[in-house]
């Protein structure tokens, strides 16, 4: 655990991601070989990453933002579209709540299934705001965004630096 934190911090690690793969319990209780991989993970990761990393000192603000914007959307071919807060990118932009804790629980949780391996834990870095392309999607914690909203990353054009 401590290589991964310092690999991260380091730049040897290169994104922050997952594929978000929830599964019910039935899928997930079976032997290693047959169970399916992937937990309900996307809503937790950034208050993880900020809780774990930057308030334990683990990995700077400059590599929270590397991680998790920045070097995925370079990764993708869509950066400085994506991923870079200046003139010409798409106006998005994360607003943290970053002085209280939540406690995670399957039953406020976003997902398709009915539990989470996080039951329990306390976070602070919950998205209080989230503007996409100049639009609010969550406001005050809670998903007010229209289903559909966003735009497929194929048909993006970075403009050239």
């Amino acid at each position: 655990m401590k290589a991964l934190w310092r690999a991260l911090d380091e730049g040897i690690i290169d994104a922050y991601v997952s594929d978000n793969a929830p599964a019910p319990r039935s899928m997930k209780e079976a032997n290693v070989w047959e169970a399916w991989a992937g937990i309900p993970n996307l809503e937790i990761m950034i208050p993880f990453l900020f809780t774990y990393g930057i308030l334990q000192r683990r990995i700077s603000l400059a590599r929270f933002i590397d991680v998790t914007s920045r070097n995925p959307a370079k990764i993708l071919g869509i950066y400085p579209l994506k991923g870079e807060l200046s003139i010409g990118s798409h106006a998005d932009l994360v607003i943290l709540e970053t002085g209280k804790s939540k406690r995670i629980t399957a039953s406020t949780h976003h997902h398709k299934v009915d539990w989470t391996p996080w039951e329990g834990m306390e976070l602070y870095g919950y998205p209080y705001y989230l503007i996409v392309n100049g639009e609010v999607i969550i406001e005050k914690y809670e998903l007010i965004g229209k289903k559909g909203f966003g735009t497929y990353i194929g048909e993006l054009k970075p403009r050239k630096r």
